[in-house]
């Protein structure tokens, strides 16, 4: 996937980070030690969509991305 993205955000004028996330459906509901191991793990953010995404695509039979 990774490949796939190379230089898609070369003309931005802004900074795009590249790094690991945390999936979750629902970080309100994570524990404090969850929490802490992702932090500790240098996470640049939590999100909450990616797992809708890839399922929607593994449904559908779709890819998540392409060119």
């Amino acid at each position: 996937m990774l490949s796939l993205m190379a230089g898609a955000f070369d003309n931005l004028h802004v900074p795009v980070e590249r790094g690991a996330t945390w999936t979750t459906d629902a970080p309100f509901r994570e524990t404090a030690a969850a929490v802490e191991a992702m932090r500790s793990r240098g996470l640049l953010a939590v999100e909450m969509e990616a797992a809708a995404l890839y399922a929607f695509a593994t449904a559908r039979e779709k890819p998540v991305l392409y060119r």
